[in-house]
């Protein structure tokens, strides 16, 4: 049983997305609804493509929602629509994300004696010798402390 609060918050939330005010008063039985977003499969590919048709969905507004949150709405998609898919796909075009930032590679650093790798740290061996690509703890010296206060 619908109340008129829950009544209230689903009629707010399908006129967020664009339908009619008295969408909850004069709903069709079935519905053709319209990707506003590119379906992709677990490898990425492109399933069903943004502004594909699906016919003879429920048209009751309870559906209506869900099918909405998920991208599927009863008109198709335009340059002018506000939906949040169709904001993300003009958003996300080629020319304006952004270039990506080179990362120069850490030197490799070798344990020289008694403990103390090449760059001047003390390193201590990993907690389990087993592991191959284990990385080394680096700890400042006493010298290197005193030469950074002074």
């Amino acid at each position: 049983m619908t109340t008129q609060k829950s009544r209230a918050q689903l009629q707010e939330e399908l006129r967020s997305q664009g339908y009619a005010w008295d969408i909850l008063s004069n709903w069709q039985p079935k519905v053709d609804l319209y990707w506003h977003v590119d379906q992709r499969n677990q490898d990425g590919d492109t399933v069903k493509p943004r502004g594909a048709l699906v016919k003879n969905m429920p048209g009751n507004p309870d559906s209506l929602a869900r099918y909405s949150r998920r991208g599927l709405l009863a008109f198709p998609p335009t340059d002018t629509c506000r939906c949040k898919g169709c904001r993300e796909a003009r958003v996300e075009t080629p020319e304006t994300l952004a270039p990506a930032v080179s990362v120069e590679p850490l030197p490799e650093h070798k344990v020289v004696g008694d403990g103390l790798c090449a760059c001047g740290f003390k390193s201590e061996a990993p907690k389990r010798p087993s592991r191959k690509n284990a990385v080394y703890r680096h700890i400042r010296t006493t010298a290197q402390t005193a030469g950074a206060a002074a």
